[in-house]
């Protein structure tokens, strides 16, 4: 893309004794030139004009916001996965331990029917003895 390139050429380090190169020369590396005619220049280069020169002047602080506005959202989303994820393994212990409580239950309700039973046996004993 146009505007990756623009970026990596507006970052590329430079030495102590060079100067930053100039917008014109970045866009130049970045776009390519076109051969056309200059009013009072002759035939060469033609600059561009209008509102395709004006949209690919941007902003250095409105690139480098974008990009800090992206890098925070990339830095949200990997927070918001790895929470979801974290969420995920919980509930699956908490279905499991479920079932281990479901069965628990099951037991103990037969447990408590055998229970019913060997008492209603124990009060026919007793209404025989008594009775």
């Amino acid at each position: 893309m146009d505007i990756e390139k623009l970026i990596a050429t507006q970052n590329q380090p430079i030495n102590d004794d060079e100067e930053p190169p100039s917008e014109e020369a970045i866009l130049e590396s970045t776009l390519g030139l076109r051969s056309g005619y200059i009013k009072g220049m002759g035939h060469g280069v033609e600059e561009v004009r209008g509102r395709r020169a004006s949209s690919y002047t941007v902003d250095n602080a409105e690139l480098k916001e974008k990009l800090e506005q992206l890098e925070n959202a990339k830095d949200e989303i990997v927070n918001l996965t790895e929470a979801y994820e974290e969420q995920r393994i919980t509930l699956d212990e908490q279905k499991k331990e479920m079932e281990v409580y479901k069965e628990q239950k099951k037991t103990y309700s037969q447990e408590i029917d055998a229970l019913k039973v060997q008492m209603a046996k124990m009060e026919q004993i007793l209404q025989t003895f008594l009775g």
